[in-house]
């Protein structure tokens, strides 16, 4: 029963990434890496495997497509704190004061 709720919830997730993914009509990389990692999760989990060697390639390949994803987030935030900020080219106030 187990088993069953966490292929469910993981097919959840999955499904409803695409759906955002596909109605922002924006393919963004910073969605399609995690997909893959729980897609090849979710196979793995629904094939059930007698041989670990699938389950240890699955979590390897999830583990390294979270870090990817960190290591993405890391950098559009450091891009979005580096940009110069529109309200400080203005020039306001009194100046001859």
């Amino acid at each position: 029963m187990i088993r069953i709720a966490g292929i469910g919830g993981i097919a959840a997730i999955t499904i409803y990434m695409l759906v955002k993914m596909f109605r922002k009509k924006k393919i963004d990389n910073a969605f399609i890496k995690p997909i893959i990692g729980l897609i090849i999760s979710l196979l793995v989990l629904c094939i059930a495997p007698a041989n670990d060697m699938f389950y240890y390639f699955a979590s390897f390949i999830s583990i390294l497509v979270a870090a990817v994803s960190f290591t993405d987030i890391i950098k559009k935030h450091n891009i979005l704190t580096t940009e110069k900020l529109p309200g400080l080219n203005k020039r306001g106030g009194d100046e001859n004061a």
